[in-house]
């Protein structure tokens, strides 16, 4: 099973780690042999088989190293379907040392990302909408609004972009705070937003030259 898994062979690799877990059920390969399954089934793209390989490990006592690699199993396939809010759970449930409230707050933000680069924008919308509900001083919360602002611009709902691109320029100067300001002027002067459009260009100008 390893020698196929290492040359990327998944179907034989799974044969093989599977018949490990069938016929010895007892031995102390099963686990990292699940482990390897669930791996393979995440690559891919079967969640839904991955998770339930995880879960198993976690629920049958691993030591801290399987119960690790399992629960970061489980924050890539949450991070996959979306479902981060899972993973929080499974934090809390486990019984696995070493994740704090940075781990969450990183992986709460690129669940969104993720959506936001696969050009789901309607779910980044939401998804970045729950980040910046459950980490208002989030490590990410300049990135959430500003892609935020990005994903309701591409489904022109434009009153809620200028909304998340005002929050962005309301942080200190940073990476988003020109393109922020220039989406926003945009924004206001097709809307013929003509006083808030001279405000955001002004503010822009003054980043610029700056810059």
């Amino acid at each position: 099973a390893e020698a196929y898994r290492i040359q990327d062979e998944r179907t034989r690799a799974l044969n093989f780690y599977g018949e490990v877990v069938r016929f010895h059920p007892d031995n102390v390969l099963v686990k990292p042999s699940k482990l390897a399954m669930a791996l393979i089934h995440y690559k891919n793209k079967e969640y839904d088989k991955s998770e339930t390989l995880y879960l198993d490990v976690l629920s049958s006592a691993p030591n801290p190293e399987d119960c690790r690699e399992a629960v970061d199993g489980l924050r890539d396939v949450y991070t996959a379907v979306d479902r981060i809010e899972d993973w929080e759970d499974i934090i809390s449930q486990s019984g696995c040392t070493g994740y704090d409230e940075g781990d969450l707050d990183t992986t709460f933000f690129t669940s969104a990302r993720n959506l936001f680069f696969e050009n789901q924008f309607d779910k980044a919308a939401e998804s970045f909408g729950k980040y910046l509900s459950r980490f208002p001083n989030g490590i990410f919360r300049t990135d959430a609004h500003y892609y935020r602002g990005e994903s309701y611009a591409k489904l022109d709902q434009l009153d809620e972009a200028a909304a998340a691109y005002e929050k962005v320029i309301d942080r200190p100067v940073g990476k988003f705070t020109e393109s922020a300001l220039s989406r926003l002027g945009a924004i206001y002067l097709f809307q013929e937003e003509y006083s808030d459009a001279l405000r955001v260009y002004e503010r822009l100008e003054g980043v610029a030259m700056y810059d």
